[in-house]
């Protein structure tokens, strides 16, 4: 059987390091997250164990959109009334927060 560096360094990932356990992370995917509380993130969003991360996005702080709320904002631009925060780094929060996400269409956020 022959194994690949690459397939090697991706075990690493999953297996125990020290005491700690390095859980890889899962392909990020443009989303609009729904999070426990009415915040709504928005961004490149992936797993890492029981964590969310959002890079490159930040926070829908206040949206309208006619004809489809958040299902519009995922596939057109914002309206003007629209209020976004972008993050000036990651945001990270338990994946049981989680209450909906919806992919940012092409034109979306």
């Amino acid at each position: 059987m022959n194994i690949t560096i690459e397939q090697i360094a991706e075990l690493v990932k999953i297996f125990v390091a020290g005491d700690d356990v390095v859980s890889a992370e899962t392909p990020a995917v443009r989303q609009i997250v729904k999070v426990e509380g009415g915040w709504i993130f928005y961004g490149d969003v992936s797993r890492r164990g029981d964590e969310v991360v959002v890079r490159n996005g930040g926070t829908v702080r206040f949206y309208c959109e006619p004809n489809g709320g958040l299902n519009r904002l995922a596939s057109h631009k914002p309206s003007d009334k629209t209020k976004l925060d972008p993050a000036p780094g990651a945001i990270r929060f338990p994946a049981s927060k989680v209450y909906a996400t919806v992919d940012i269409q092409s034109g979306g956020i």
